[in-house]
């Protein structure tokens, strides 16, 4: 009970984002369904009657070996689940959660679909690391268009 009113100490300070794994336990990345704890529907309600509203914003990250020997982080954003003291605050705490957990699996799917299909476009990159010497090297020997050598 201590972390969760922490954690909505720390949602009411407006100068603070939460993140938090609602699951309740560590499950691989595409397992099925995603179920949460209710933690995450108290942290909310009560935020919402401390503040009067607050947005909740799943989001999917995967660690994908796409087109080099490093991995990449790949982050998407869901839709924002407002909270405010009409919509919410009231709710059933597990109806609430269920809400979340639909949310979470809705851009989690959609994520792993992205990436499995190759469409990877709409994402940006915030961070590329320089290729090493070797790699350049290499990159542009591909290049290089040499006619195949006739058997003798």
């Amino acid at each position: 009970m201590k972390a969760l009113q922490y954690s909505v100490d720390c949602v009411c300070d407006l100068r603070n984002i939460l993140c938090i794994f609602p699951q309740g336990i560590i499950r691989p990345p595409h397992f099925r369904p995603i179920e949460f704890q209710t933690g995450l529907a108290y942290i909310a309600q009560k935020a919402v009657k401390k503040m009067g509203k607050v947005n909740l914003v799943p989001i999917s990250i995967e660690y994908c070996f796409l087109r080099d020997n490093r991995p990449e982080v790949l982050v998407q954003f869901g839709k924002k689940v407002s909270l405010t003291a009409e919509k919410g605050a009231g709710m059933d705490r597990k109806e609430l959660t269920h809400i979340l957990e639909n949310a979470m699996t809705e851009v989690c799917d959609r994520q792993h679909d992205e990436i499995s299909h190759g469409q990877l476009d709409e994402y940006n990159i915030l961070f590329k690391q320089h290729l090493k010497w070797y790699r350049r090297i290499e990159q542009r020997l591909k290049r290089i268009d040499i006619p195949p050598v006739a058997d003798v």
